[in-house]
């Protein structure tokens, strides 16, 4: 934001989780490229907890 002197963290998307449908992994991802597919010219960082590690999140 052009009015901070430092970088922020803000939620762009959120998905709903139901068991035994879409896994957790597989809506962050989905989510990620969401973001990446709309935002070509930027970088994206991803951030989450040891509940999110796996290979679906890799590229």
């Amino acid at each position: 934001m052009p009015f901070l002197t430092r970088p922020v963290c803000l939620p762009a998307l959120a998905r709903l989780w139901r068991p035994k449908h879409t896994g957790k992994i597989a809506l962050a991802r989905e989510m990620t490229e969401l973001l990446a597919a709309h935002f070509p010219d930027r970088t994206l960082h991803k951030v989450g907890d040891a509940a999110y590690v796996g290979e679906h999140l890799r590229y």
